[in-house]
């Protein structure tokens, strides 16, 4: 990050610059050693801030995103919408990824594409690959999470995965138990499941991959829900709802 420093503080380092290199005919003066000693360590100071502005909840993110032909027309129109209108300001927070599934000719189970790992400020390219999908293919949603999950420590570190998808697993896979495995690697990664205009007999499997990796199943057919589900789930908690260490201490669980 670039400190921008106000014009008093950049007119003392000029010239205690030119003091120092003895340019000119300017003389060296007994103050001029302990002005830049004083300079330096307030660079110094300055320099950790950054990493102390970071939201310390915001951990690593994937979103795992329907691109098989059941989102063909308007829902995809409508995803497209919604992913731009929320992923730049969530990105700028979060580090997210992107994972695919469907989208392109092939073996139709055989269509899960790592699109982009986790980087800062990945609204952009994640939202070109959107904009760029022609839905096709079947919903091998299992394994596009399990690959995302396996990117972000396979359940030993705490992220985030937060599947899109607007129909039931048709590959064989079994969501719910891949969430128990999950819940067992570990616990520390959270999958939620936004179902876009689901009937009810494709909700229970995908309730249960969220429940039991404590993350949200949340149900919309509009768009404006579906960018209100994606801010609540890839959104990062504001630093002011983080426990302190003292609330930590007294709601920790004691075990014998």
């Amino acid at each position: 990050m670039i400190h921008v420093l106000d014009g008093s503080f950049a007119a003392s380092i000029s010239n205690d610059h030119a003091l120092a290199s003895g340019l000119g005919s300017a003389r060296r003066t007994p103050e001029a050693p302990m002005r830049i000693a004083t300079i330096m360590l307030a660079a110094a100071l300055a320099a950790p801030a950054a990493a102390e502005d970071r939201n310390p909840a915001c951990e690593p993110g994937m979103l795992v995103f329907d691109a098989s032909g059941s989102m063909k027309g308007t829902r995809i129109e409508n995803a497209r919408i919604a992913t731009a209108r929320v992923l730049p300001a969530l990105t700028a927070e979060r580090n997210v990824g992107l994972i695919t599934y469907g989208g392109e000719a092939g073996p139709e189970c055989g269509t899960i594409r790592l699109q982009l790992e986790p980087a800062p400020n990945n609204g952009p390219a994640i939202q070109a690959v959107i904009n760029a999908i022609a839905p096709q293919g079947r919903t091998p949603l299992t394994e596009a999470v399990e690959q995302a999950a396996a990117l972000l420590g396979g359940g030993k570190r705490r992220a985030v995965i937060v599947l899109v998808t607007d129909g039931e697993e048709n590959c064989r896979g079994d969501p719910c138990a891949l969430g128990q495995r999950l819940r067992r690697a570990g616990g520390r990664l959270k999958v939620s499941v936004i179902g876009y205009r689901l009937r009810i007999s494709e909700s229970s499997a995908l309730s249960c991959l969220a429940s039991e990796t404590g993350g949200l199943f949340v149900e919309v057919s509009e768009t404006d829900e579906l960018a209100k589900a994606l801010q609540d789930t890839l959104g990062c908690p504001p630093v002011s709802a983080l426990p302190t260490a003292d609330q930590k201490a007294r709601f920790a669980v004691r075990r014998p």
